[in-house]
């Protein structure tokens, strides 16, 4: 998956996310006014990115999941948060 084009979802919180996958191994989220740097992970199905507090799961451009990685953890344990593009 690679564009450099922003796609904005929108969470099931409520919030707003933009995500921009510079190429295959990267994507940089913007979300409540903070830009993360998430590098790709080892995933069973789909993209899933990471960096030290969020875990960004993808299959396609139209749907991901957004959750908070604990300390120590290298599988977000909590649900997190459906983010949908329009």
């Amino acid at each position: 998956m690679t564009t450099a084009k922003p796609v904005t979802y929108i969470c099931g919180d409520g919030r707003t996310l933009q995500a921009v996958y510079p190429n295959t191994n990267s994507v940089v989220l913007t979300l409540d006014g903070q830009t993360h740097l998430l590098h790709i992970a080892r995933s069973a199905d789909g993209a899933r990115y990471v960096d030290d507090h969020w875990q960004w799961w993808t299959k396609g451009l139209h749907q991901g999941q957004l959750a908070t990685l604990e300390a120590g953890e290298a599988v977000a344990s909590a649900a997190g948060i459906v983010c949908t593009a329009p």
